[in-house]
């Protein structure tokens, strides 16, 4: 019974997209640059090592994806009456809607929290490796600092990962915006009725958009988002 109770609990922990998405902290680094868009396509990481990850709602397991796949397109083949498409504004909650629901989670600070665990400080090292090797610097020409005390050495130091932190912040979101069938332009169309902002005005606009890429909803119609 009680195990039961916790599968229900875990079923309606993971239709928010911020709660997907944190899943993916330990997931392997190589693998690891996906994990937006397996986090909208209603997946999830088990932490059980591999590659591989699972729908919340119709249970489907999907293996390691190249960087070309669409992980919604795949999901939906495999699991084609899955309630994720099916029934979408029922069991899932987008990032942005998961703000008033999760206690104001920002997608900003989620993503630079998952960023930092995943230990991208430096490609393919640990977070504690990488800040081993920061080599303290001077404010002009980024010599090392001789003879610095441990409290300027401690300064410099910070600095410098506020300023790698900032970059990886930006790269995150930046991907985060990309269309999901190009992966190459910003998103700005969005779908109605069903309010998705996934794709490229050039993708979202084609002849062949007839559905939602992530929900499959009919597209009624679509309106351009410009962003400040």
């Amino acid at each position: 019974m009680a195990s039961a109770e916790e599968g229900r609990d875990f079923k309606d922990s993971m239709k928010y997209e911020s709660a997907r998405l944190r899943s993916f902290i330990g997931y392997p680094r190589d693998g690891a640059i996906f994990a937006i868009r397996y986090a909208k396509a209603g997946l999830y990481y088990k932490n059980e090592g591999g590659y591989e990850v699972h729908c919340y709602c119709c249970g489907v397991t999907i293996p390691k994806l190249s960087e070309f796949d669409n992980p919604a397109m795949i999901h939906r083949n495999m699991s084609r009456n899955c309630p994720f498409f099916t029934r979408n504004p029922e069991v899932n909650v987008s990032v942005t809607n998961d703000e008033e629901k999760c206690g104001n989670f920002k997608l900003t600070s989620l993503l630079t929290s998952l960023n930092q665990d995943l230990g991208y400080l430096e490609r393919g090292m640990p977070p504690s490796g990488a800040a081993q090797r920061v080599t303290t610097t001077t404010r002009n020409n980024e010599q090392p600092i001789a003879g610095a005390s441990n409290a300027q050495s401690e300064a410099a130091r910070e600095l410098l990962l506020k300023k790698k932190k900032l970059i990886r912040e930006n790269k995150r979101l930046k991907m985060a915006e990309m269309c999901v069938v190009c992966l190459r332009q910003e998103t700005s169309i969005v779908f109605l009725p069903c309010g998705h902002l996934i794709t490229c005005e050039d993708c979202g606009k084609g002849t062949h958009m007839r559905r939602c890429e992530l929900c499959k909803t009919v597209v009624k119609g679509a309106c351009k988002v410009y962003k400040c």
